[in-house]
């Protein structure tokens, strides 16, 4: 990552946000739940503590899906915008590993970055 400033937005920019400083970890995701929100063969994600993450607009817009059939057996709640239906973010209270996080998606995010992933999961199943 080349900046310790990202900003992002939903796809139709009703809701856009930015996160101060570095991620916590940089994951790529592969469980049947991440395919499914992100419409694609994994899901690339960024944790960042919940108080790096800002809200310029659209906050209202979010509207939360609890996944509750997660491999993990965790309840992880997933946000998305209520007008375009884009996949914004997610949070996992119910996990001690990523509480107090919230997980961004980075498709969201605006610019030019470098993604590399610190970890992969579910990679038994990867789309080959």
């Amino acid at each position: 990552m080349s900046s310790s400033i990202f900003t992002g937005s939903c796809l139709c920019s009703t809701i856009r946000y930015t996160i101060r400083g570095e991620p916590t970890i940089a994951v790529m995701c592969h469980c049947s739940n991440c395919k499914k929100t992100s419409g694609s063969a994994f899901q690339a994600n960024l944790l960042f503590k919940h108080e790096q993450l800002t809200f310029l607009s659209g906050e209202l817009k979010l509207t939360d899906c609890l996944d509750t059939t997660t491999a993990s057996g965790s309840t992880r709640t997933r946000s998305f915008c209520s007008v375009c239906g884009s996949n914004v973010l997610a949070t996992n209270e119910s996990s001690p590993y990523v509480r107090g996080y919230v997980i961004i998606m980075t498709g969201c995010l605006d610019g030019d970055f470098t993604f590399e992933p610190s970890v992969e999961y579910f990679c038994k199943d990867r789309c080959v």
